[in-house]
């Protein structure tokens, strides 16, 4: 790993330090790696004094970003955790150096393991036997662990998606006694598990596992509208990676529930609400038109990618994204700035008229009929149609 430098200094200086974490997970899993964290049992101090980089990110709960190339490393120290009074975060921490009580604290046994760079383990609650056995269970008891930290539940079914496991028996149950409990949680932190929700290898596992445990029952809009998420199931063929794909699949298989309705639930932004809404208008006028040249020119080609996903989800896999490209790359314009014609050239064109709003009218006019071929995309063209509308206006 890149990361096996930071171990080597720290050993260098007699502390001991192991990857730890979904880093670990991953790489026993063979799939591709994320952010890399460290534990260690040197202290903050200690492993601020060790480092020439450094950014003490969280220091008070023992985490300092050590810099390395270019990349930011996450190292923390051996600790255990108080009581947790908001069902989220830990009222105080206690460091420790003991690598078996830090492992302890944490959530699943998948990610309680710690390794070595020499690839030696450390794996005190059986992580690697539920790797194998593609189980999702948590170390100690599963009520605890919920009660601690509410959001664990959101994350047990995510990784059900993510990872294609399935939870325990056990930890089905508790889900299904303390899912109340996220009631509790700033919406901000579900959001993030519900995106990766959809990211994943296995989405329809992981929905099944929130109507089954009925933890629908304490997330925002879907406590009062839970058909969305058999809906959900039943459409969702592969896996979404972009939210606002989400959010618009959200808007097409919801009764009572608008874009905007969703967008304010889940505190998303307003930039996910303006993508997610011209998706829904694009696969609207898909369902009447199929793909036209005014479908790709309004979706433009960024969205490409995000429109397939969403057809996808309805199946229809008759267009390719290198496909869509193409038919792209020959329209005779990509936005208005590609029109031979602009608004002070039409008020030269129509001295008869003051400015006002039918510059914008016969620009948008324009551009349909250059985008269906109706009309040439050169000036001498468009000048001859606007005195066309002249005439026939007089008439």
């Amino acid at each position: 790993m890149k990361a096996k430098p930071i171990i080597d200094t720290f050993e260098k200086y007699g502390y001991e330090a192991y990857f730890v974490g979904g880093a670990v997970r991953d790489y026993l899993l063979g799939e591709p790696i994320g952010d890399i964290d460290i534990a260690t049992n040197a202290t903050p101090t200690e492993t601020l004094s060790i480092f020439e980089k450094t950014v003490p990110v969280g220091i008070e709960h023992g985490t300092v970003l050590v810099l390395h190339g270019n990349e930011g490393y996450e190292v923390t120290t051996y600790r255990v955790e108080s009581d947790y009074s908001d069902f989220r975060r830990p009222e105080s921490v206690t460091f420790v150096r003991s690598l078996t009580e830090d492992l302890a604290r944490r959530d699943f046994t998948i990610n309680a393991i710690a390794m070595h760079p020499s690839e030696q383990l450390i794996d005190p609650f059986n992580g690697q036997a539920d790797l194998h056995n593609q189980l999702i269970s948590t170390v100690g008891l599963a009520e605890e662990r919920f009660s601690e930290d509410a959001l664990r539940m959101m994350r047990a079914v995510r990784f059900c998606s993510q990872l294609d496991f399935t939870v325990t028996e056990t930890v089905k149950q508790a889900i299904k006694t303390y899912h109340h409990l996220l009631q509790n949680i700033a919406v901000e932190r579900i959001q993030v598990e519900w995106f990766k929700l959809f990211a994943g290898k296995n989405v329809k596992q992981g929905l099944d596992m929130l109507l089954e445990t009925k933890m629908y029952e304490s997330l925002p809009l879907l406590k009062d509208e839970h058909n969305v998420i058999q809906r959900l199931s039943d459409h969702v063929k592969s896996s979404i990676k972009h939210p606002e794909v989400v959010l618009a699949l959200l808007s097409l298989l919801s009764d009572s529930w608008t874009l905007s309705d969703w967008v304010k639930a889940y505190r998303c932004s307003n930039q996910q609400k303006r993508e997610a809404n011209e998706l829904v208008k694009a696969f609207k006028i898909y369902q009447i038109n199929g793909i036209t040249n005014q479908l790709l020119y309004q979706l433009g080609r960024n969205r490409f990618s995000q429109f397939l996903e969403l057809l996808q989800q309805f199946e229809f896999y008759e267009w390719s994204l290198k496909g869509l490209e193409s038919m792209y790359n020959q329209l005779p314009i990509h936005s208005r700035k590609d029109m031979a014609i602009e608004g002070n050239q039409l008020l030269n064109l129509r001295p008869d008229k003051q400015k006002g709003p039918w510059i914008g009218e016969y620009l948008q006019l324009i551009e349909r009929m250059i985008l269906s071929g109706e009309l040439l995309n050169q000036y001498e063209a468009i000048e001859r149609q606007v005195k066309q509308w002249k005439t026939q206006e007089n008439d």
